[in-house]
């Protein structure tokens, strides 16, 4: 049948989708409101919207994946102690704090590195995923609102510096099977410094016998 046959059927569609245009209309003033008052509170609405949709993607990701005491990988990777590589040095560290968000733990580095140990090449993926990321266009922006409005803290972690924790992972671990070799050397030359200069940097310091113990920091 068409449509048309059910005339009742039809109003009551066109009726509901009428208020759901109307809703919408008024949320976007509202929101646009609320941005011309309190800029600062729109910004934050913004930034906690876009973390929660980020947090639930990253729960989803990880619910069947390997765990050590209890934690998937990517929870100890955030305390993963940090190498942060530059043309002009490579400087280690414990932990770091950027826009609110800690990287790495205090004391807490051989505990960090006996889980490491525990998934192995279980991790690599991971790292290698983190060695590449880049900040999405979305959270750039949210960043700069944030900066821009005074915003001290973010809900969600910069890509530069898990960059520096996932070097710290790939130099640590004990084997890297040929492929991650290859992968590195590929990414060496990578048309992104960034991710240049750290793939070189974990070449060269495994190539040294830079094994990274936990007496390091």
């Amino acid at each position: 049948m068409n449509r048309s046959d059910h005339p009742a059927e039809s109003r009551k569609f066109r009726s509901e989708r009428r208020k759901l245009i109307d809703f919408s209309n008024r949320l976007g003033a509202s929101l646009a409101r609320l941005g011309n008052r309190s800029p600062r509170i729109f910004v934050l609405i913004v930034v906690f919207g876009i973390a929660g949709v980020i947090i639930l993607w990253r729960g989803y990701q990880s619910r069947n994946e390997f765990k050590y005491q209890g934690r998937p990988f990517p929870a100890w990777f955030t305390q993963l102690p940090l190498t942060l590589v530059s043309s002009q040095q490579v400087m280690h560290t414990e932990s770091i704090t950027g826009m609110g968000q800690q990287y790495g733990g205090t004391g807490n580095v051989a505990r960090v590195f006996a889980a490491l140990d525990s998934f192995g090449t279980n991790a690599i993926p991971y790292l290698l995923q983190k060695l590449q990321e880049e900040d999405s266009t979305i959270e750039e922006q949210a960043t700069r609102l944030a900066v821009n409005s005074g915003v001290r803290s973010i809900p969600f972690r910069l890509a530069k510096f898990e960059r520096s924790q996932a070097v710290s992972g790939l130099i640590r671990l004990r084997d890297l099977p040929r492929d991650t070799i290859e992968a590195l050397a590929r990414m060496s030359i990578s048309a992104r410094p960034d991710v240049a200069e750290a793939a070189s940097y974990i070449l060269r310091a495994r190539t040294n016998g830079m094994m990274m113990p936990s007496g390091d920091w």
